[in-house]
């Protein structure tokens, strides 16, 4: 199906978008079409957003990542201005009037729509910990929607976490939000300094895609699945290996 807001919605509606539904969308709208100039651009992340909205209609949500990594850094973060690392659409979306962020120094997330006041308010020290916006999402039933993108996403983290595996700690990092006085302390589940392991989803995407529901639109894909799905396939991942979501570093 070539894109459009037409064809765009219909793509959502085969995958099983449904009303109500909370989604958290990672993106390369990239490889959607070839765009002309910006406000091509544009046009498409208005298309993509008001589609979303429309098929999950007033009482469901959209959260994007806006991760921009600013303590992990050294930098100040700014919740309005500090750019983000996940892409156009959620830069785009940031900047909509009708958003609501959710301000985590790390791993900031815009939200639109009906949960947008639950999921943003009071942002926690612990970014994956209990009551962060990725456990209050979890907790909603929440989905994946990933676009141009296979089925892994930050949520993986929140698991590993939940599931207590031995090669992640919590570090803590320090930095000013804006041009406030006091420091203040962001935390990040992250691999554990001098361990010989990074980080690999292959084993996780060979076991999730027969759950992520795929339609091609465009020169690419929109996919979905559920994130109490994608908690199961990690339980069942890391039962069977402990590095399931890991490798070895050359």
């Amino acid at each position: 199906m070539n894109f459009n807001k037409k064809n765009f919605y219909r793509s959502l509606i085969n995958i099983g978008v449904r009303k109500g539904q909370n989604l958290f969308i990672h993106s390369d709208i990239g490889l959607l079409k070839e765009y002309k100039n910006k406000k091509d651009i544009t046009a498409t992340c208005k298309i993509i957003t008001r589609q979303l909205l429309k098929a999950v209609g007033k009482n469901g949500s959209l959260a994007f990542p806006t991760f921009t990594y600013s303590f992990c850094n050294n930098k100040k973060y700014y919740p309005k201005i500090s750019k983000s690392i996940c892409g156009y659409l959620s830069e785009f979306v940031k900047k909509m009037k009708s958003s609501s962020s959710y301000n985590d120094p790390n791993v900031s997330v815009v939200v639109l729509g009906g949960g947008k006041k639950f999921l943003t308010k009071n942002h926690t020290t612990n970014a994956y910990g209990i009551n962060s916006f990725f456990d209050r999402f979890y907790k909603l039933n929440g989905y994946i929607c990933n676009i141009n993108l296979d089925s892994g996403s930050t949520f993986l983290h929140l698991f590993e976490k939940k599931l207590n595996v031995n090669y992640r700690i919590d570090k803590p990092f320090y930095g000013f939000v804006k041009d406030n006085k006091n420091k203040i302390k962001s935390e990040i589940y992250v691999v554990k300094k001098n361990n010989i392991f990074e980080a690999d989803l292959a084993k996780f995407h060979d076991l999730a895609k027969k759950y992520y529901k795929v339609c091609n639109i465009g020169r690419g894909f929109v996919g979905i699945i559920s994130l109490k799905k994608t908690f199961q396939v990690v339980q069942l991942g890391l039962k069977k290996n402990k590095h399931f979501l890991i490798k070895k570093m050359n």
